[in-house]
C-alpha cells in the first residue's frame, strides 16, 4: 500500500480540522458588492472534509475512542482492527494535508463574483497564488482549484501559472459530490478520485478514495472506503475497507459504533490471522466468537453459562463455563448425598481448554429441528481439588486417576493422568430469543459415523 504513502490521504482527522477552518470564515462570504454565495450549506459539505457530523460520530471515532480506555480489555482482534484504522488515518490525513489548508484557506477569503458568474476565492502566500471557484448550474457546482507560483526556477521546478491542481462537483443540496485530486508539481495526471455523500440531518454517509492513476499500474484501482450507511451489514453501521488493487489481500472491518462490538477480515500473511474469515470482539473489545442464534443474528459467545443445580439420585452436580474468545475454563462441582447442590461441595474438577466453531447442521432439540454448529473440543489442562476430608479419602483409596496424593483443599493437577479428558467431537447452539440466552451442546451417545452428535442435549445452560 505503499502508494497511500507517497500520494493521497484523506481521512476524519483532517476532515475535522476542515470543518473548523470552514465554519470560522466562509459560511457568509460576500464579494464587494454585498452579494453573498448563495449555496453556502453546499460549500461547506462538498468541501474535502465530507461532514463533520459523519467524521466524528460514526465512523473510525467511535472505534478508536475505546482503544485507551482502562476498563476495557481489548484483545488481538480488536487492536489489529484498531491499530490500521489509526496507521491508516494518520497516513492519509498528512499527505492530503496541503489539499485541504489550500481549500479551508480559500474559502475562508471574500468571494468575488466575476462577470460569467463564477465565484473566486483569492489568496497569496508570498510567491504562492490560489484560486478556487464555484460555478453554478441546475445540476449542481463545479469547483475548481488553481494554483502559481512565481518563484524563481531550481533544480526541483520551474514557475508555474494558473495549473488545475484539484477538481470536483457537488449538488446543490451539499448530499454527494466527487473530487479529483491532480498530482503536485507538475500537476500533468488525475491521482485521485474521492466520491461522498451524506445526509446532514441523519449524519449517515460514506467516502471512497480511489486511486486512478499511478505510475505503478497494477496499484490503478486500489482504494480506501469507509461509512457509517449499514451498507455491508444489518448489525454492524460502521465500516472501513483497504482495497490494494497490486495484491490479491483486504483489509475490511465492521463495527456497531454504539456498542463497539466489531470484526475484521484480514487476508495479508503478515496479519497472522492465516485465513479468510471474520474475527471478531465483543462490547469489551475481547476477542470472542461469534454464533448465528435462534434469531438469525450474531451472538457474542464471550462470558458465563451455567445449568443450575442438576439433582441426581443420590447427589447433585453444578457446573459453570466461562468462554473468552475460543477459550473456555469450566468448573464442575459435585456434593455426594446431596441433592440440591447446598454447603461446601466434596470435589471441584476445572478443566480448561479450546474450542472450534465448524460447518453447520439442522439437527433436533426438544423435538424442534434448530440450526446448530459442529463443534470441536480441545483440553489443555485440569484439575481435582477434593474439598473435604471424606472426599480426600475416598479418592486416595481408590487411587483415583492413578494418585494417591490427594489433599482436601488442594488442587491436583491431572494433565498427565488416564483422567484427562480426550478431544471431543460436539454440537454448539444457541437460543437467543430467550431471556437469558440458553446454550446447548450435543447429546451424548447420539454420535453419528464422523463421530458428532446428531441430537441436541434439552438441558441448557442460561447466560449468567
Amino acid at each position: 500500500m505503499q502508494f497511500f504513502k507517497n500520494r493521497i490521504g484523506v481521512y476524519l482527522g483532517i476532515f475535522a480540522l476542515l470543518a473548523l477552518f470552514s465554519l470560522t470564515g466562509c459560511g457568509g462570504g460576500s464579494d464587494d458588492s454585498g452579494q453573498a454565495f448563495p449555496y453556502a450549506s453546499a460549500k461547506l459539505s462538498s468541501s474535502l472534509e465530507g461532514s463533520d457530523d459523519f467524521s466524528s460520530a460514526s465512523t473510525a471515532a467511535s472505534l478508536q475512542r475505546s482503544v485507551g480506555a482502562t476498563t476495557r480489555s481489548n484483545g488481538p482482534n480488536f487492536n489489529h482492527a484498531a491499530a490500521n484504522v489509526g496507521f491508516w488515518n494518520l497516513v492519509l490525513a498528512v499527505n492530503l494535508f496541503p489539499h485541504a489548508a489550500n481549500f479551508a484557506t480559500a474559502l475562508n477569503q471574500r468571494p468575488v463574483l466575476q462577470a460569467d458568474g463564477t465565484w473566486l476565492w483569492t489568496y497569496s502566500i508570498d510567491t504562492f497564488t490560489s484560486k478556487v471557484s464555484a460555478r453554478i448550474s441546475a445540476s449542481g457546482i463545479l469547483w475548481e482549484a488553481r494554483v502559481s507560483n512565481s518563484a524563481p526556477a531550481d533544480l526541483n521546478r520551474q514557475p508555474f501559472y494558473d495549473k488545475l491542481w484539484y477538481s470536483g462537483t457537488s449538488n446543490l443540496t451539499g448530499t454527494s459530490g466527487t473530487w479529483i485530486l491532480r498530482n503536485d508539481y507538475p500537476f500533468d495526471t488525475d491521482v485521485l478520485q474521492i466520491d461522498w455523500a451524506r445526509d446532514p440531518a441523519t449524519g449517515i454517509g460514506n467516502v471512497k478514495y480511489e486511486l486512478i492513476s499511478d505510475t505503478d499500474p497494477f496499484l490503478t484501482g486500489s482504494y480506501i472506503a469507509y461509512g457509517n450507511d449499514s451498507s455491508t451489514s444489518a448489525v454492524y453501521d460502521s465500516h472501513y475497507k483497504i482495497y490494494d488493487a497490486a495484491n490479491p489481500y483486504n483489509i475490511e472491518i465492521e463495527w456497531n459504533s454504539t456498542t463497539l462490538e466489531g470484526r475484521v477480515l484480514d487476508e495479508r500473511p503478515i496479519a497472522g490471522f492465516n485465513d479468510s474469515d471474520w474475527h471478531y470482539w465483543d462490547s469489551n473489545g475481547a476477542d470472542t466468537v461469534l454464533l448465528i442464534g435462534e434469531s438469525g443474528n450474531g451472538v457474542m459467545m464471550n462470558g458465563s453459562w451455567s445449568a443450575g443445580c442438576a439433582p441426581g439420585a443420590t447427589d447433585s452436580e453444578m457446573s459453570v463455563i466461562q468462554i473468552s474468545s475460543s477459550a473456555f475454563s469450566m468448573s464442575v462441582d459435585n456434593w455426594s448425598g446431596n441433592t440440591d447442590c447446598s454447603g461446601t461441595s466434596d470435589i471441584t474438577v476445572i478443566m480448561n481448554g479450546t474450542f472450534s466453531v465448524g460447518a453447520e447442521d439442522i439437527v433436533p432439540v426438544n423435538g424442534v429441528m434448530v440450526q446448530a454448529n459442529l463443534n470441536d473440543v480441545y483440553f489443555t489442562s485440569a484439575t481435582i481439588t477434593p474439598n473435604t476430608l471424606n472426599a480426600e479419602t475416598t479418592l486416595n483409596n481408590a487411587g483415583y486417576c492413578g494418585l494417591s496424593v490427594w489433599t482436601a483443599g488442594v488442587a491436583q493437577d491431572i494433565s498427565a493422568t488416564i483422567c484427562m479428558p480426550l478431544p471431543k467431537k460436539d454440537l454448539i447452539y444457541v437460543d437467543d430469543t430467550v431471556e437469558p440466552e440458553l446454550l446447548y451442546y450435543g447429546l451424548e451417545g447420539t454420535e453419528d459415523a464422523s463421530g458428532y452428535p446428531t441430537e441436541l442435549d434439552p438441558a441448557a445452560e442460561s447466560r449468567l
